[in-house]
């Protein structure tokens, strides 16, 4: 493996020490990490950190599934409402030389580093208390009390979870909620030392001096362009690392990514498919296809002109997107959640004579012409000005298309701003859990795409919370749909790439749901 100056540093220095036999990987993250606080972190490159050095009382294998991680196991009552959680004995928290000393005297004489259950009820009271503002916090909205907490309308302390004893860890729920095994590995879970956590005087997680760590791995050191892991000496559970040592390298643009990737300076990176196809050739490298992209064309309701619902009708009736799918390869989908099954995922275009709805829409806006922009990248650019034209037929001259190619990152700063009318544009899923791909089309979800307020909508949301059967994703589905704000085109696969000697690195649809405990690299 040929290696840039900056990432053999480290190697140099561990073999000044005599280690000849480094276990290490080098792994590009798109941005720089905020907080490493489990249960506020938001950006992507903390959330992955996040993954390895705490432990919940699950963790995720290869196949998203929930394992046993620091609880032994669970149980679950008869009318599937009550989960207890059994710790596995003798678990510490791994606190740094930094750590104690920065808080000597703040820290109560004889602090004890055992990782209790109260550890997990404080760190769950914390993901619900609404003055934290936890991103991922409505995840845990069937929890007893938890929807009235989130609501300002009860203390967390009256959240359903409790610790009878110090190694048991008892969830009550609102209604049965079978993935909520998985939802406990998510980091908005990880347990918190209240003790550690009140001597940190607000601090907590913004340096190393002020964390704690409780899972396979520890942070050891990080700048605005790095972060490196080290192997967790106080870990003793079921998730033993292979690896000394993960480096993570910002970053931002893609294209350097992919270039590092090419010259073996990183060992792994999220890439988009088109990237992943030209690395394709490297003899004994590996892609993990994901496939949690859905391109779709956004139309804005907050823009006074697409405000008014019946021109957002006019314009999805007139959608005909044959010419477009056939242009880059792809089938067109009909479904507004990736891999949906269900009535919704045949659903063919909406009815309705679109002239009709928008002599309509027009004269509910008092206008009789409008424009609109679209916003795309520039690889798509001449497709939709073909597709356009068909737009164009259908509607006539009183409603005028335009198309605009920008750069990638204009487009994704424009949709995340709510800087455009139009947007040909790929949502990615943060998580396999529906109901938090469908928050995103609100003003109250995490990486907000759209600003939708739509009661029909709303009440299919609810719907999701504690489970995701077929019928309910089809009604969210549908009802997001009926909004004619979000215009499913097709599917795509962002990728995981690992590098020639990378193995055991687990990826799971979201962006950021990299593991690494059974990762390897033979350099």
């Amino acid at each position: 493996m040929i290696l840039s100056c900056a990432c053999l540093l480290p190697l140099l220095l561990f073999s000044a020490c005599g280690k000849d036999d480094v276990h290490v990987v080098y792994l590009g993250v798109p941005n720089t990490a905020g907080t490493f606080d489990p249960q506020v972190a938001s950006d992507t490159a903390a959330r992955i950190i996040d993954r390895s050095i705490f432990e919940g009382l699950t963790a995720l294998d290869a196949a998203g599934k929930a394992v046993p991680a620091a609880a032994l196991g669970w149980e679950v009552s008869p009318d599937g409402l009550t989960y207890t959680f059994r710790l596995r004995p003798g678990d510490k928290w791994h606190l740094t030389s930094n750590a104690v000393e920065a808080l000597e005297g703040k820290l109560p004489a004889g602090f004890s580093p055992a990782v209790t259950a109260d550890d997990f009820v404080f760190g769950l009271r914390r993901a619900v208390d609404p003055a934290m503002g936890a991103p991922d916090a409505a995840l845990l909205a069937n929890i007893e009390n938890a929807a009235k907490i989130l609501e300002g309308q009860a203390s967390p302390d009256t959240l359903g979870v409790s610790a009878p004893d110090p190694s048991t860890v008892v969830i009550r729920l609102v209604s049965p909620q079978p993935d909520l095994p998985e939802t406990l590995a998510e980091p908005l879970c990880m347990p918190c030392c209240e003790t550690f956590f009140n001597a940190t005087g607000g601090r907590y997680g913004l340096l190393i001096k002020y964390l704690l760590s409780n899972g396979p791995f520890y942070l050891t050191r990080f700048d605005e362009t790095s972060y490196r892991l080290a192997r967790n000496p106080d870990y003793a559970g079921p998730l033993a690392p292979r690896l000394d040592f993960i480096w993570f390298y910002v970053r931002g643009e893609e294209s350097r990514r992919v270039a590092e990737l090419r010259q073996l300076e990183l060992d792994g990176a999220y890439i988009s498919e088109d990237s992943a196809r030209s690395l394709s050739g490297a003899r004994g490298s590996t892609v993990i296809s994901l496939h949690d992209v859905l391109r779709c064309i956004l139309v804005n309701p907050a823009d006074p002109v697409l405000s008014q619902p019946k021109l957002r009708a006019a314009f999805f009736a007139a959608a005909s997107l044959d010419v477009l799918c056939r242009s880059a390869g792809f089938e067109r989908v009909y479904n507004a959640y990736p891999g949906a099954v269900g009535a919704a995922a045949a659903r063919a275009e909406e009815g309705g004579d679109a002239q009709t709805l928008l002599a309509e829409g027009l004269a509910a806006a008092e206008r009789d012409t409008v424009s609109l922009t679209l916003l795309c990248e520039q690889q798509y650019e001449a497709a939709l000005k073909a597709q356009l034209q068909i737009w164009q037929e259908k509607l006539g001259i009183r409603m005028n298309l335009n198309v605009s190619a920008v750069e990638p990152s204009a487009l994704a700063a424009a949709v995340s701003s709510g800087g455009y009318q139009l947007a040909f544009a790929p949502v990615t899923a943060q998580s396999p859990d529906a109901w938090d791909w469908f928050v995103r089309f609100t003003k109250e979800g995490k990486n907000s795409v759209l600003p939708l307020e739509d009661k029909a909508f709303s009440a299919a949301l609810d719907g999701l919370i504690g489970g995701s059967d077929v019928s309910a994703l089809d009604r969210a589905d549908r009802a997001l749909l009926n909004t004619h704000t979000v215009l499913p085109v097709w599917e795509e696969s962002n990728c995981f790439y690992c590098a020639p000697g990378v193995t055991g690195v687990i990826v799971l649809p979201g962006a950021d749901r990299l593991y690494l405990y059974a990762a390897d690299a033979a350099h």
